[in-house]
């Protein structure tokens, strides 16, 4: 299953922040990451975790392979939103 990607205004906020650039080595790794949330057929995926996310509820988080950072995201039957890039890992709920 294929979802569609939809990019929160604080997730560009956070990349912009954290010099997430398209070509370079942190920005491929970092759509890997993407491209997998959206193809995957279950979600969240098993070393995914629960973290709250100020002052809107709560998110899933997947830690980018091999980089210090973090993609915060939300997710129907069709769509991944973005929520959040952060450097720092996540507090799980559970």
């Amino acid at each position: 299953m294929t979802r569609v990607v939809r990019i929160t205004p604080r997730y560009r906020r956070n990349a912009d922040r954290l010099s997430v650039v398209t070509g370079s080595s942190r920005g491929l790794a970092v759509g890997l990451t993407i491209a997998a949330l959206a193809d995957e057929d279950t979600l969240p995926g098993p070393h995914d975790v629960r973290a709250a996310v100020p002052p809107t509820g709560s998110a899933y988080v997947r830690r980018v392979l091999g980089r210090n950072l973090w993609i915060w995201y939300t997710f129907s039957g069709a769509e991944v939103a973005l929520v959040a890039l952060t450097g720092d890992p996540p507090v799980p709920l559970d």
